[in-house]
């Protein structure tokens, strides 16, 4: 009775597989890749004093975390630029899990010679370790984004940016998902964004704030350990099957 309350409790505290080939339902921390860089958005900020040059592309990660639900995920957190701190938002994407099989940014086919055939592959960052052979798409799981908002902080309190998929290329989570390390679980994916707010181009000292554009995601994924309320869901019910066999026995 013991052993069989204790595999229900570990049932209903631990989370269940997704609906997936790779990643299981729980709450991830997602990091910058290697520590150093979690976004990549070119010219959604560019400084009024160089009139050309785009301020700075990278932006940093924190408090952000990868939720996956059965067929639905979330990825929800906060990005500062790796030059000014002050230029920072708030995001939330939501995604779900993509039936196609392998759709993500390197869906190839055999081609002429075994090249690859999808030329949106050329800049994909996975490219070359699918060619090698060092990771398997087909193993991975690919989600569409379904809604993504940017909410500005700091110096670029107001701002608001919708945030789409990059239609082409579906977000892709596994072992080497990141496109940059094969055995690191991870998560990559390109994304336009579209301004909302009606703060125009200049109001914000010696920034210019783009109205549109495209970036992309590379974090690193980590399973976030069971909250303590699980673990005392499973000694609970432990406790029930050991009074319960007292009780049985008397």
């Amino acid at each position: 009775m013991l052993k069989n309350a204790l595999m229900a409790a570990l049932l209903v505290a631990t989370p269940f597989a997704a609906q997936a080939a790779t990643i299981n339902d729980g709450t991830y921390s997602a990091t910058d890749h290697r520590g150093k860089v979690g976004m990549w958005i070119p010219n959604i900020i560019s400084s009024t004093d160089s009139g050309t040059t785009t301020y700075n592309t990278n932006y940093t990660l924190s408090g952000t975390t990868f939720v996956v639900d059965g067929a639905q995920a979330t990825l929800n957190g906060s990005a500062k630029n790796t030059l000014d701190s002050n230029l920072a938002f708030n995001f939330q994407m939501q995604f779900k899990l993509s039936t196609a099989a392998n759709s993500g940014y390197c869906q190839f086919e055999p081609g002429a010679g075994g090249q690859i055939a999808d030329p949106g592959c050329g800049s994909a960052y996975s490219l070359g370790l699918i060619a090698n052979g060092d990771v398997t798409p087909s193993d991975w799981d690919f989600f569409n984004l379904t809604s993504g908002t940017f909410t500005g902080t700091d110096l670029l309190a107001g701002v608001t940016y919708d945030i789409v998929d990059k239609s082409d290329h579906l977000p892709q989570v596994g072992i080497g998902g990141n496109g940059k390390d094969i055995d690191q679980l991870g998560m990559a994916m390109w994304f336009d964004y579209t301004r909302t707010d009606t703060l125009g181009t200049s109001m914000f000292g010696d920034y210019e704030i783009a109205s549109m554009g495209r970036g992309d995601v590379i974090v690193d994924l980590a399973q976030m350990p069971l909250p303590a309320a699980g673990w005392l869901l499973i000694a609970g019910l432990g406790g029930m099957a050991i009074a319960g066999r007292r009780k049985k026995t008397a």
